[in-house]
């Protein structure tokens, strides 16, 4: 505290300022005492200059060397991942020509299973309805029972569809992993 005081007393009685403004004094008394505090200036913020300049080279030549290490591991990274796509797609190409392979023998059991049997004509109201005796007396009162007719074309059509959507979820579910 006691330093502080004697530096704004010194600041109020102006005893901080006599050598500053006597080496002014000085130096301005003649031309060529001028001309040399120049000159030493300009050395002086030359060489101030000079080093700024140099660290910043080799601030800069070690910012260029990080940034090439970063590049190149992010070449290294992007070829990893994109040769795990390649793989996966190739893989999914592989699961959706093998579900189209399995397609006919699939089509063939669902047709099989599902296909409608048509019943001796009735005259009852329920056949007049184009309603099937044989299922509507199994089923419960509550269930609602349709009968569709998909022709085999569209069955192919749909097994398609579902061998390529299959295809492209398991190929997502794997990219997710």
């Amino acid at each position: 505290m006691g330093k502080l005081a004697s530096l704004a007393l010194s600041l109020l009685t102006g005893s901080l300022w006599r050598w500053p403004l006597a080496l002014l004094r000085w130096i301005t008394a003649t031309p060529a005492r001028a001309w040399a505090a120049i000159a030493i200036l300009a050395l002086a913020g030359t060489g101030l200059e000079y080093r700024l300049v140099r660290n910043y080279g080799a601030i800069s030549h070690a910012a260029i060397a990080q940034l090439k290490a970063e590049q190149s591991q992010a070449k290294a990274i992007k070829a990893l991942a994109e040769l795990k796509y390649r793989i996966l797609a190739h893989d999914a190409g592989q699961n959706y020509a093998a579900l189209q392979a399995q397609g006919d023998a699939r089509l063939a059991a669902y047709i099989a299973d599902h296909r409608v049997r048509i019943a001796a004509p009735t005259h009852s109201a329920s056949a007049a309805q184009g309603g099937n005796p044989a299922i509507l007396a199994n089923a419960a009162p509550d269930q609602l029972v349709a009968t569709l007719t998909i022709s085999e074309a569209d069955l192919r059509v749909c097994d398609a569809n579902y061998a390529y959507a299959r295809a492209a979820f398991d190929w997502a579910q794997r990219i997710g992993e």
